[in-house]
């Protein structure tokens, strides 16, 4: 817990991404998160409050809440986004935080603007519902879809910059993080928990399944944009110039690598292999710093399907709880040469 509330070490990470070779991802990282924050309150300024879908998220808890104890829609979302921020912060790290408070603060705002220009323009109303005419019916499916396909974007595009609107979206990785549960899956649950308490409420099958049918919805863009499963990379190096290499990566990019002695099948000779695993977001800096020290290295990369460990993923709380973990003491940084690496053979001598 200590090392997830390290703020100082958060803000230091922050400031490294505007280091002059990280700046324009950084930058881009930031637009995502708050484009995804603009659609989301679109879809919900629009579509979802007007016409009472509760399809789950901060937006269907504030609707369930407006009906049940007659709180102001907007001031409730804004209240438990920032009650959800500070949860956040607790279950996924400072650094997470940083970037969750971007949402946190941005998406209130436009939800406040899409709802003034929704009261103040007729011209983005969708058709008068009137159940004489036959219109209801289809009027709420339309507004649904488009509501939920709507926030689905805007939560993907969110974690793609590697942040979070702010609201139940950190409870989703939260429990994707440590249970190994896709964060669309948990999203839907959640969703699907908070559209059964606003249906046994107000006693509407045809709300029941519009809300059903808008949090499938937004599930379904959640991973359609947001490929939590193809993040990490395996690399294996072999260079001439290894040693340089794979201090780079070690303190550099702060990625811990794997030495394994190897022979060329064809020639013969004793090359150096660096075995390395990385997220997406490190994979341009390895690659210029691969080549900016060797041109000619020989670089074999793979998709992984999951990475766990220091770094990535944590150990999931259901395979945590049934083994027990020995504490080693780490060895001090040292500038790993070929002359320190011992073979079994040698060691057994």
């Amino acid at each position: 817990m200590r090392e997830k509330l390290n703020f100082k070490k958060a803000f230091d990470d922050i400031k490294a991404d505007f280091r002059k070779d990280r700046i324009a991802r950084t930058l881009t990282n930031y637009l995502l998160i708050i484009a995804g924050s603009a659609i989301l309150a679109i879809g919900d300024a629009f579509f979802i409050i007007p016409y009472n879908i509760v399809s789950g998220g901060v937006a269907g808890f504030a609707i369930v809440m407006s009906f049940m104890a007659g709180w102001d829609t907007e001031l409730t979302i804004t209240i438990a986004q920032w009650v959800l921020f500070l949860i956040g912060i607790l279950l996924l790290g400072a650094k997470f935080g940083f970037k969750t408070i971007i949402s946190t603060i941005v998406y209130p705002i436009f939800l406040f603007l899409f709802t003034y220009i929704y009261d103040n323009n007729q011209w983005v109303h969708l058709p008068a519902i009137s159940s004489s005419n036959g219109t209801m019916v289809s009027i709420l499916v339309l507004a649904g879809l488009v509501g939920g396909a709507l926030v689905g974007v805007g939560c993907g595009l969110t974690f793609l910059g590697g942040g979070s609107t702010g609201g139940v979206d950190c409870l989703s990785l939260a429990t994707a993080k440590y249970f190994r549960i896709k964060t669309a899956v948990t999203s839907f649950v959640i969703d699907a928990t908070i559209v059964c308490v606003y249906i046994v409420y107000m006693n509407n099958i045809l709300l029941l399944l519009v809300g059903i049918i808008s949090a499938f919805m937004c599930s379904f863009l959640i991973n359609l944009t947001y490929r939590e499963d193809q993040n990490s990379y395996v690399a294996d190096i072999i260079s001439d110039k290894w040693e340089l290499i794979n201090n780079e990566i070690n303190y550099k990019l702060d990625r811990g690598t794997t030495l394994l002695e190897s022979y060329g099948g064809y020639t013969g000779k004793e090359k150096m292999m660096i075995h390395v695993v990385f997220s997406k977001d490190d994979y341009d800096e390895i690659m210029k710093l691969i080549f900016k020290y060797d041109p000619d290295a020989f670089v074999f990369t793979t998709k992984a399907h999951e990475a766990t460990g220091e770094g990535f993923r944590k150990v999931p709380y259901r395979i945590a709880r049934e083994i027990k973990f020995s504490k080693t003491t780490p060895h001090p940084d040292v500038v790993i040469t070929k002359k320190k690496l011992k073979t079994r053979h040698d060691t057994n001598k």
